[in-house]
């Protein structure tokens, strides 16, 4: 007969919650960079896993790759994820040609030729796609990624 309810005390660490599923905004498959982001990923898994003769010009084109994608990194995030009057006119114009230039490369890329190509030592076309995954969620990729995931 009293007036107070029964108090149970446990002192067991509780289960955090389950592993999340990732999910994508229609916003932010919108966004302008992410096309780079995927096309510069995509580019760089193919010239890491496609067996294509290398002879004459393929390190050329690595290094594109590669200077694109330091570019984009220093790009910083685009217009729309910024308000009015953060960048000056000069760091606009200085962005657009490092995204013209980005845009070039992948331009220029041999997407064909790669996508065709057989892949190295016989590696089995999920490990493929494994990497190609990986290398879009690449961590050097994720100061995009998180303020595309922010932003909304």
């Amino acid at each position: 007969m009293f007036d107070h309810r029964a108090i149970k005390l446990s002192l067991r660490k509780k289960a955090g919650p389950g592993p999340s599923i990732p999910t994508i905004s229609h916003k932010m498959l919108r966004d302008p960079d992410l096309d780079y982001v995927v096309g510069l990923a995509v580019a760089d898994t193919y010239l890491n896993s496609t067996a294509v003769n290398r002879d004459g010009g393929w390190e050329t084109v690595k290094t594109g790759i590669g200077r694109a994608k330091n570019l984009l990194r220093q790009a910083s995030p685009s217009n729309i994820h910024l308000s009015p009057g953060d960048r000056t006119e000069h760091d606009d114009l200085s962005r657009e040609g490092k995204i013209g230039e980005i845009r070039e490369t992948l331009e220029v890329f041999p997407f064909p030729l790669l996508k065709d190509g057989p892949l190295v030592n016989g590696v089995d076309p999920d490990y493929f796609m494994e990497e190609l995954l990986n290398n879009i969620l690449n961590p050097k990729n994720a100061w995009l990624l998180q303020l595309l995931n922010s932003a909304w």
